[in-house]
């Protein structure tokens, strides 16, 4: 038998959220463009990044979404399916994300490369905290970690604040390193390299309206720029981001 696609299964899935009849369900969808695409304190499309994605959630506590961002070079697809709750002031989510890159992308290294990552958060009030693990990591067979924590703030007149504060360890982390101690490329591509567990941080001023989001903030990382391999712009460690979002019921 042939085997399915991985991204033709994400599609067939993420439609057959879309089957009408959905009284105990809500399906949405959102669009954001960036002035660049960060993911964990990296920069991943290196200028304007686009990012979207449909979600589905059951009053159950079932959860669906299908997302996709551009990268520096190609693709990346996202399929998270959890289950989570929320009372008065607490809340917790669990789950697991599947992640498959374009095949020439910038972590591909002209091959196709997925995994899969699984994760739980628990919601304090305004406060999330969450981990992430893969014991495979871009198809290294080498575990890699994420911890984070994030405040959100919202006011009545639309404006808000988030500061999220994070850290990635893991096997992977130290699986290549070489005399360049800042800045990486993913394993798995010629000419890789890595450093040890590294620390990110963020924060943003928001402005949502009827229709959209406006955002205006900062990242940064103790760790060099991806996609950097003759260290130029090691030190090229604060990124400023602007983006604006849309999102849509269906």
């Amino acid at each position: 038998m042939k085997r399915l696609s991985p991204l033709l299964f994400i599609v067939m899935l993420a439609a057959a959220c879309l089957v009408p009849g959905q009284a105990l369900a809500h399906t949405s969808g959102h669009i954001e463009i960036n002035s660049t695409n960060m993911y964990r304190g990296l920069d991943l499309s290196q200028g304007v990044g686009v990012h979207g994605g449909i979600d589905y959630e059951h009053i159950s506590g079932f959860h669906l979404g299908l997302s996709a961002l551009n990268m520096q070079q190609g693709n990346r697809a996202a399929l998270q399916a959890g289950y989570g709750t929320r009372a008065l002031n607490w809340g917790y989510d669990i789950g697991a994300v599947y992640y498959t890159f374009s095949e020439h992308g910038e972590f591909s290294d002209e091959r196709h490369i997925d995994y899969t990552e699984l994760y739980g958060v628990l919601s304090l009030g305004p406060i999330n905290l969450s981990a992430w693990f893969t014991p495979d990591m871009l198809n290294t067979d080498e575990s890699a970690w994420y911890l984070e924590a994030d405040y959100t703030w919202r006011g009545r007149t639309g404006i808000g604040f988030e500061l999220n504060l994070g850290v990635a360890a893991g096997d992977y982390y130290d699986l290549a390193k070489d005399e360049r101690p800042d800045g990486l490329f993913y394993a798995g591509q010629e000419g890789a390299r890595v450093t040890s567990s590294y620390f990110t941080w963020g924060a943003a001023l928001t402005r949502t309206t009827r229709e959209f989001t406006w955002s205006m903030g900062v990242e940064g990382t103790d760790r060099g720029s991806v996609g950097d391999l003759d260290g130029e712009n090691a030190s090229d460690r604060v990124k400023w981001v602007l983006g604006l979002e849309r999102r849509f019921d269906f």
